[in-house]
């Protein structure tokens, strides 16, 4: 449980259009119920204490209302349990900011009146930031930005990307009063700070950065995004590059990687003139992959941000081989994992203290369970895990005896397999998508391009089926019990329409005791976490920030 401070704006009148102001409503009632569903303490506060008032146009209940279907907000203020709280917020100065985890500045249009010239709010707010701490604040609560600065003197955004209350929103603001309603606008005055970056998404639409643990919200669509008790993210894309700036080159080299008594094929990429040893990630892929597919992609990327990579054919695929092909066994895919963070602990130019692993997709799953076993490992990337989960399994299979009945019935033809070494195939991708591994329209689709490769080698040695034995083992596999071992810090990459669904995702990151970040990166489907530049780029930038703080 962590504690949470609020801070709302008490009410005064606009110096441009007289209007009596206060905060927005939902930018305050979203939040507050959300975190205190998920068991956090919450403090709501304000600067002068006392009574707090909504902005009319945030109230649901007001003629003129710019939400009038808010009933999250409704039953914030007709509850006597949260309409006590704005009747009688705790004061600022009355508050001891070192007992809470978190700050949440709520915006409206008073903070542009009340919070602007508040020094105690900033240093405040600074010290949040400074002590590593969430930070956090929405519209235009997020003006306090262009003021605060951290105990060294700089501005709290110096260096930083940033959100808030747009110009294209002010100007739909400005046409319905017409007449200009703010004294100031906040993406104007950002424009005037040296070596800080104002970031403004299409208006009225959700749109939040984490920059650190900086984060900043666009507008009231912003805020169930921005949760910064679990520093759960939905940001923007933006891109990074390391070493002060410069993007690196690499070089990249085929290797041969020992695990068990076979010679597994990889592809080491290194980037070049590094002056000491360099961290490390060890990537790997979806069901059935070949390291020519997702990991290569997210291998070179990392290259080039100063971290040698290494992705390689696991036993039975790929250029590695071994009989039978395209078997697929959870125990095999993280004894080979290993055996590659043991290959890049043995390389000269890799730190051995700082080597992390990476798993797509299916991939998470032995990546998180090799990261809960091999101490080699400092810390682990989950990206878009589609995670096989014992109840997720029990639930499909109509109950627990359902689904001991399928192991039962499958049980013989694994030991036929451990005794003669024969097993069946299933085609990845048939003629028919219900003949398929892949029955569903998305993998489908997305691997059917890979059915005819072989005159494209560079592609790799792809195999269109699966050793049905794999799913004896596959399906009994449960990701939950890796989460609950983990120890390293911990990335999980998320989102809305991937193939675990977030609440899934989110009940697992409630298992993990270690240090972790949820990112949820939007709407982007599975398959674009594979091959989809853009998607691909805003993962990296994530596992890359993470990796360095």
């Amino acid at each position: 449980m962590s504690r949470i401070l609020m801070m709302v704006a008490n009410p005064t009148s606009s110096p441009t259009v007289g209007w009596p102001i206060g905060f927005w409503l939902s930018e305050l009632a979203h939040p507050y119920w959300s975190f205190i569903q998920e068991g956090h303490e919450v403090t709501v506060a304000s600067l002068n204490g006392g009574q707090v008032v909504p902005d009319g146009f945030s109230d649901p209940e007001n003629a003129k209302s710019s939400t009038p279907g808010d009933f999250v907000s409704v039953g914030f203020a007709r509850c006597s349990v949260t309409s006590a709280i704005l009747s009688n917020t705790l004061k600022l100065s009355d508050v001891d900011p070192h007992g809470y985890d978190a700050i949440f500045v709520v915006g409206g249009l008073s903070p542009m009146v009340t919070f602007i010239d508040s020094d105690l709010l900033h240093e405040v707010f600074a010290s949040f930031y400074d002590t590593g701490r969430v930070a956090a604040a929405i519209c235009h609560g997020t003006c306090i930005l262009l003021r605060a600065r951290r105990s060294d003197g700089e501005l709290l955004v110096d260096g930083k990307r940033w959100t808030g209350f747009a110009n294209s929103e002010e100007d739909a603001v400005d046409a319905g009063a017409g007449r200009p309603v703010q004294p100031f606008r906040i993406e104007d005055e950002a424009a005037k700070l040296p070596n800080t970056t104002f970031v403004a998404g299409p208006p009225y639409r959700a749109h939040a950065i984490a920059d650190g643990n900086l984060i900043t919200g666009q507008q009231g669509s912003s805020g169930h995004r921005d949760r910064p008790a679990r520093q759960r993210r939905t940001c923007e894309h933006h891109h990074t590059t390391s070493d002060k700036g410069r993007v690196m080159t690499y070089t990249s080299r085929r290797v041969s990687i020992p695990s068990g008594d076979i010679q597994m094929v990889g592809v080491l990429c290194s980037p070049d003139h590094a002056d000491h040893p360099t961290p490390a990630f060890a990537i790997i892929g979806p069901i059935g992959f070949v390291k020519e597919q997702s990991p290569m992609q997210y291998a070179t990327r990392l290259a080039r941000l100063g971290y040698t990579t290494l992705v390689f054919d696991p036993r039975h695929f790929g250029e590695t081989g071994g009989e039978p092909l395209q078997y697929d066994s959870p125990a095999l895919k993280a004894a080979d994992l290993s055996a590659a963070v043991a290959f890049l602990a043995k390389t000269p130019t890799v730190d051995p203290s700082r080597i992390g692993v990476i798993g797509v997709c299916m991939g998470a799953n032995w990546a998180a369970a090799v990261a809960a076993q091999d101490p080699t490992v400092s810390r682990v990337a989950l990206v878009v895990g589609a995670y096989l989960l014992r109840t997720k399994m029990v639930a499909g299979y109509g109950g627990k005896q359902g689904f001991d009945d399928w192991v039962a019935a499958t049980a013989p033809a694994y030991q036929h397999f451990l005794a003669t070494g024969e097993t069946d195939y299933r085609p990845m991708i048939a003629e028919r998508m219900e003949d398929s591994f892949f029955n569903f329209d998305v993998p489908y689709a997305w691997y059917s391009n890979w059915v005819r490769h072989e005159p494209l080698n560079y592609r790799g040695r792809w195999g269109n089926e699966l050793a049905t034995v794999s799913e004896h083992l596959l399906w009994q596999h449960d990701a939950e019990q890796s989460f609950r071992s983990l120890s390293v810090p911990t990335l999980i990459i998320n989102s809305t329409d991937s193939a675990t669904d977030l609440a899934t995702v989110e009940h697992l990151v409630e298992q993990l005791q270690c240090e972790h970040q949820l990112v949820v990166t939007g709407d982007q489907i599975q398959v674009q976490f594979y091959d989809d530049p853009l998607t691909i780029d805003l993962a990296v930038d994530h596992i890359d920030s993470w990796a360095r703080s």
